[in-house]
């Protein structure tokens, strides 16, 4: 058997080099739309990487012409290795792009309620320690304060049952910052105080509650304790 031209070897190890541009295409447009996607366009990536793959892999014919290359196959060539290096050069520079303001925003806080919800339930179940290992565990971005306001207070229930008093007050307070609204919050701040004494706290946590909601359950039992001198009670959970 006769071996190989130079001609031939070289046709072929044309082929090769195409075939691997054409995967590193698809694969660097893959990498870009992971990279900027940040949300559903991500299942688009494989297809369009497969099909940018199919586009541009060799055609057998090719193997069979001469030293001549005809002027599409000279555009397909360009055209395939300018889009090598800018998916890339695109991808490379998405990677070190700094992570602001989550891309979608909607997205991103049905994950953190699904998260939420799950921790959530290991504390209706009495799941306190996973509860509490489960919301620390959870990442709110910036922009969310509504959804950072409930696993605050979350969390400062899951302490709360654990006796871990002082890191619970600390949960709450973070909670009334994020939402003021959040009577509930406040009231249990004003039951922890009041637990450990400090009525002049309970007081003013109290009044950020009745503010809020003055017929809350917990406002009006709060109230009856502070008028009638109580603070020995442990603190209970509003209804």
């Amino acid at each position: 058997m006769r071996g190989r031209t130079t001609r031939e070897i070289l046709r072929g190890a044309g082929a090769t080099l195409q075939k691997l541009a054409a995967v590193a295409f698809g694969a660097g447009c893959c990498l870009s739309i992971w990279v900027y996607g940040k949300g559903n366009q991500e299942i688009l990536a494989l297809p369009l990487a497969f099909w940018i793959s199919v586009q541009f892999w060799p055609e057998p014919a090719s193997a069979s012409q001469g030293n001549h290359m005809p002027r599409e196959g000279a555009w397909r060539h360009g055209h395939l290795w300018t889009g090598v290096a800018a998916s890339w050069i695109v991808a490379i520079v998405g990677l070190f792009l700094p992570d602001a303001t989550p891309a979608h925003p909607g997205l991103t806080a049905v994950a953190a309620e699904s998260d939420l919800a799950l921790a959530e339930g290991c504390y209706q179940r009495g799941e306190f320690d996973k509860a509490l290992a489960l919301l620390d565990r959870l990442s709110v971005p910036a922009g969310l304060p509504k959804i950072a306001a409930r696993r605050a207070h979350d969390r400062g229930l899951a302490l709360l049952r654990l006796r871990r008093n002082l890191e619970a007050f600390d949960s709450f307070s973070q909670s009334l910052t994020l939402d003021p609204q959040n009577v509930e919050a406040a009231c249990l701040l004003s039951e922890i105080a009041l637990a450990n004494g400090d009525r002049s706290t309970a007081r003013l946590y109290l009044d950020k509650a009745k503010a809020v909601d003055p017929s809350y359950d917990s406002v009006l039992r709060l109230s009856v304790r502070l008028s009638a001198g109580g603070g020995d009670r442990p603190p209970k959970r509003g209804h």
